[in-house]
Formats: structure tokens, sequence, C-alpha cells
């Protein structure tokens, strides 16, 4: 009987639109009205949800969305999956996703736009608790996240690394549409706004600065530091740029630059190296265009330093007076040549002092006194201005005191090569003293000694003992003697002329000796009035 009666009271239930449950009219679909709404009465009001602890809840399949619980119980199960934002007791609605707490006042864990107390680095944090990155936006526009493992990018600036590049491994960037069209890149650092702003495919490239490496799509391990550092680079690779618009035009490869406009203008060339404020770009440097252009491996260090051909390769500049000129030599091998004050050197080392006569080159600690003993051969310049080492024999002279007045001196002597000078203490003598000047060895030469104006007659002393008459007005004038203030032979003893308004010249060979081809000997022209 109860069941027929079950059945017959539940057959308009089902056809009706609206239950009320204490109320003949329901509102809603299930209206449950207190029994007893007001007063003192103690008895219960209210719907029981129902209670399930979190491992059940966790367990549940196919759960409706909206579905309503409250979990009394969360030493089972696990924060993970659905559950995973259970973590303390209390209501719960499911999302279509995973249970979600019902908050009904103001809770500590809340985070609030005006500031927050009470917080605890242990538990307290801004992010995300599964494996997705944290995005930031403004006026609803990415403007940066950080990313999740394995990837570990991060970004920040609007137009900044997109969060879903990929790979999008190791890339940070700092700054407004800094690395902003990054597709497959990986481990490039960008600071600064627009730095690596073009980067699609480039990896391990580090920008610092507005603009720095601006232009570079492909283009693999470049450093720029300083606004606009190699900013046109596209495809070049391990280029080192420091300082504002240093290597800005370049798309080479393997250079170097240190300084405010430093080998600005370079565009393809390789390996260069420039060190200084404007090196390489000064268009003023020589008093001609010495901007770098499209040469390589040139070396420039100084302030405002160029070079003598700006596409040319090989060249070296150090502060405008040091030149190097083939410099593509190895260690084992070195090339090249050095100039000093020039700037196109012809020889390993070459020096132009800029005035005639100068030859530039001083030595501070030696001088024409030092060494005091010579131990080298002697350094000369050939018509084309080389230093050569003169090959010549050395002179070996020795110096003794000597004085024409002398009476006393003994083998005073001088020698050079085999001629011989020497004043002894005896002269005028038919033997071989020295007196004047004599040839030591050899032949056919021209002898100038005592007795070389000799006859073969023994002892007579003259060639001819008439006088030498230059015209019939010379007679004899006998008894005038001659003094050989150096000899003291007595052949010498006197001497007579004819006229006292001419001259008249003896010439006097001694006895034993000749006078012709290869003869040696001494000969004395006297004159007296």
């Amino acid at each position: 009987m109860k069941k027929i009666l079950l059945s017959i009271a539940l057959v308009p239930l089902a056809y009706s639109a609206q239950i009320g449950i204490n109320t003949p009219t329901p509102t809603s679909t299930l209206d449950i009205t207190a029994k007893d709404p007001t007063g003192t009465a103690t008895t219960v009001d209210g719907v029981v949800i129902p209670r399930v602890d979190r491992l059940r809840a966790q367990n549940m399949s196919a759960v409706p969305t909206s579905t309503l619980i409250y979990i009394n119980d969360i030493s089972t199960g696990t924060a993970a999956g659905t559950t995973i934002d259970v973590t303390s007791v209390g209501f719960y609605h499911f999302d279509g996703t995973k249970w979600v707490a019902l908050i009904t006042t103001p809770s500590n864990n809340d985070w609030r736009t005006t500031g927050n107390t009470g917080t605890s680095p242990a538990t307290n944090f801004i992010g995300t608790r599964d494996n997705q990155p944290l995005l930031f936006k403004t006026n609803n526009i990415n403007s940066g996240f950080i990313g999740t493992a394995p990837n570990f990018s991060v970004a920040y600036g609007t137009g900044s690394l997109p969060y879903n590049a990929v790979p999008n491994l190791g890339n940070s960037a700092f700054g407004g549409s800094s690395l902003g069209l990054t597709t497959t890149g990986t481990f490039n650092s960008a600071f600064g706004l627009s730095s690596l702003g073009a980067n699609t495919s480039g990896n391990l490239n580090t920008a610092i600065g507005y603009q720095a490496l601006l232009s570079n799509t492909i283009g693999v391990s470049n450093t720029a530091v300083g606004v606009s550092a190699l900013r046109q680079n596209i495809s070049g690779q391990n280029n080192t740029a420091v300082g504002f618009q240093a290597l800005q035009d370049t798309t080479g490869g393997f250079n170097t630059a240190f300084g405010r406009d430093a080998l600005r203008t370079a565009t393809t060339g390789i390996e260069n190296i420039g060190i200084g404020y404007q090196a390489g770009f000064d268009s003023n440097a020589g008093g001609t265009n010495s901007q770098i252009s499209t040469g390589s491996r040139n070396i420039l260090l100084g302030m405002n330093t160029g070079l003598p051909n700006p596409a040319g390769n090989d060249q070296m500049n150090i502060g405008n007076i040091i030149f190097g000129t083939n410099v593509n030599g190895t260690l084992a091998n070195p090339k090249g040549n050095i100039g000093l004050g020039t700037s196109n050197p012809t020889a390993k080392v070459e020096i132009a002092s800029g005035t005639t006569g100068i030859s530039g080159l001083k030595f501070t600690n030696i001088n024409n006194t030092t060494p005091t003993t010579a131990n080298a051969a002697a350094l000369g310049v050939d018509a084309s201005g080389n230093v050569v080492i003169q090959n010549i024999a050395p002179l070996t002279t020795t110096f003794k005191s000597f004085s024409i007045d002398a009476n006393s001196a003994t083998n005073s002597l001088v020698t050079i090569g085999s001629l011989q000078f020497r004043y002894p203490l005896t002269t005028c003598t038919n033997t071989n003293t020295f007196v004047q000047v004599r040839s030591t060895t050899g032949v056919n030469n021209l002898g100038v000694q005592h007795a070389m104006f000799t006859t073969a007659q023994s002892g007579s002393g003259f060639v001819n003992t008439t006088p030498l008459t230059v015209t019939t007005t010379f007679a004899d004038i006998a008894g005038i003697p001659l003094n050989c203030v150096q000899d003291g032979h007595a052949q010498f003893n006197f001497f007579s002329y004819t006229d006292r308004t001419f001259y008249r010249v003896n010439v006097h060979v001694a006895d034993g000796d000749s006078m012709g081809f290869g003869a040696l000997g001494y000969i004395f022209v006297e004159l007296q009035k």
C-alpha cells in the first residue's frame, strides 16, 4: 500500500516545473523554505551538502560543472589533478576542470592590489603551480612572461620575446620589442629597447643597449654593448662591439671594436680590430678619407686612427705614428713592414723623421764616445736610404807623438796600409832608415827617401857637382853654407848660387842609391837665397 501511495504522490512532481519544500508556491526549480524562519526554535533548518574527503573528490569522474561538495578531510588524497587547489577543508564547486573553493569572506591568502599584510615567503607568492608560463599583460597585450622548465626563457617589455616561441630555449629579453620576432633562436640575451629586435633564428647573441644588434636575423655569437652597436649586422658572426655605434654598419664577421664609433663604417670585412674613439672612422685622418670600408685583417689602435687604403687588407695604424703593411704573418712566420712616421713602409723597419738630413733614429744611452773600445762593424746608409753594415776591413793605426821640430823622438811611426811615416833620431844616411815617406813592400813604387838620386860612383855623393845653370847670367859664388836641419850629412854642408837676384836648386843623390822605376829612397829639395 505504501509503494502505491508513493508512486501516486510522485506523479505530480514529475510534471511540475518547480519544486517547493515547506512552501506551496516555489519560485525556482527548487525552493527550500525554512520550517521555522523566525523565532527561537532550536530545530535545524538548511541544506546539508554532501560531505566527502579529498581522496573521494579526486576519484570522482565525469563530474558535472557546478557540482557542489563539502570536503571535510584533506589528509587523504593529494593536491594534484582535479584537487590541485584543494588545500583546506571547505565548500568546493567543480568548474569543469578542477574543484574550486567557495570563498565567502576575505582570507589572508588573497593577494590584494592595494598591498598585503601577514604574508610569508614560505607560502605566499605570485605565480603558477602548474607547468605553464606566467604571463604579464598591459592593455591586454603581452608584456612579458616567465617561462617554465626546460626552456627557462624570460621576457619583460611590450612586444618582447613571445612566450609561445618554439623552442624558446634559454632566451632573455628585457625591453620593448627586444627579441620580439624570435622564433627558433636560442640562448640570446637582449637588454634594451629593440635590442635584437629582428632576430629570428640567430643564436648565442648578446645585445645591451638601444637597438644593439637591431637588424640581426640569423647571425650567431655576436656581442654588442652600446646604443646601435652592431646595428646593421644581419648574418655576421663572432663580432664584438663595445661603444656607441661601434661596428654599426658591419655585416662581416670576427671583427672587434672598442670605443665610440670604432670601426663604425666597416661593412663586409672580417677580422678587423679597432680600439679607441673613432678608430677607423675619422674621415679626415691623414688629410684623406681613411674610413675603413671593405678591408679585412686591419689593426687600428688609438683615437682617430685611419687607414691609408680604406678598402685594403692587412694594414696597421698605432696612434697615427706607427704603421704596418702586409701584416698577415703568423707567430712561426712573421710578415709585414713597419714604418715610423710613414704610412707606406717599404722595408721591415722604415723611419721617416719628416726633416731632410735627420734620420729620426736616436740612441739615448750611447753617443760618439761609447763604447770606449770598438767591438763591432760600422753602420752605413746606401743610396736608397737603407741602413747597412759596411763591409770594409778595419784600419789598424798606431798613433805616437810626432813633432816636426822634434830632435829626440825615437821610432815615431804612423802606418797606413803599406805606407809608413817615421821621424828617426838620426837622419840623412844612405841606409834604410826612414826619413820621410817610404813604401815598405812591393814594386813599381815611388820612393821618396835619402840618397835616391845618387850615382854609382862610390862616395861621390852627387849626380853632377856642376851647379845647375838656368841662364848665362848665373855665376858661382861659393862658400854659402846650407844647413840640412834634420839631416847633418857632410855631403850637404855647402851650397852655392851664381847671382843674388836668382835662385838655384841643387838636387843631391847619395852615393850607392839610384833614381828610377821602382826606386826606394829620400828626396830633399832645398831653396836658399
